[in-house]
């Protein structure tokens, strides 16, 4: 595989995770959740209609109003996301172990992936022909 395709995969993880973050961005009229001087995108409180910040903070609220499509495979993810959040707070940081394991660590783990099913596809039709 040629160094700018890898290149580009390599940094495509990253930009799609920007783009999408900053157009899901909204505007809210709740109270915004902040601390040390920074607003957030999303509301303090309970809010029926979307997430907010108390989902984040406790689970049960946001499972019972705001899923909807993931509900028949809910078992199934559940162990995965509680045991991702159990991991983060084993660390003495939890904001910067999330930032580390969810921003960097698992976007290139998931492009390390990429090039080398990439690359094992290539070798296969080198092979048969």
């Amino acid at each position: 595989m040629k160094r700018k395709s890898k290149l580009f995969l390599f940094s495509l993880p990253f930009v799609i995770m920007v783009f999408v973050n900053e157009l899901c961005r909204q505007k809210i009229d709740e109270i915004p959740y902040g601390g040390r001087g920074v607003e957030f995108m999303n509301p303090e409180l309970w809010v029926h209609n979307k997430c907010s910040w108390a989902c984040h903070n406790s689970s049960a609220f946001c499972e019972k109003h705001h899923i909807k499509y993931l509900r028949p495979v809910k078992q199934y993810i559940d162990p995965i996301y509680f045991g991702i959040i159990r991991f983060l707070k084993a660390s003495p940081n939890y904001a910067l172990a999330n930032l580390l394991f969810l921003a960097i660590l698992w976007p290139l783990l998931m492009w390390y992936l990429l090039v080398r099913c990439i690359e094992m596809r290539q070798t296969i039709k080198k092979l048969k022909a």
